[in-house]
């Protein structure tokens, strides 16, 4: 978990928002900077995901049934 917390302070310590969004305000017939908000969140959810990538194990949902035998597969097919 220390790995995963510090990797994301690493990578989105990196991206800077850009200065005129802070201070930008949408009229009333749209917001004309959508893209400049979009390309700054896509930045955000990039760095995020590489850094779950990288520090969370995937383990797959038969790891967790030691027990479970072709037998009970068979018999649970049998039963739908």
């Amino acid at each position: 978990m220390q790995g995963y917390y510090d990797m994301t302070y690493q990578v989105l310590s990196d991206i800077k928002c850009p200065d005129y969004l802070i201070d930008s305000r949408c009229n009333t017939f749209g917001c004309t900077h959508w893209m400049s908000i979009n390309s700054y969140y896509e930045s955000i959810t990039r760095a995020l995901s590489g850094a779950a990538e990288c520090c969370i194990p995937v383990v797959y949902g038969d790891v967790y049934k030691h027990y479970w035998s072709q037998e009970l597969s068979d018999f649970k097919v049998g039963l739908s």
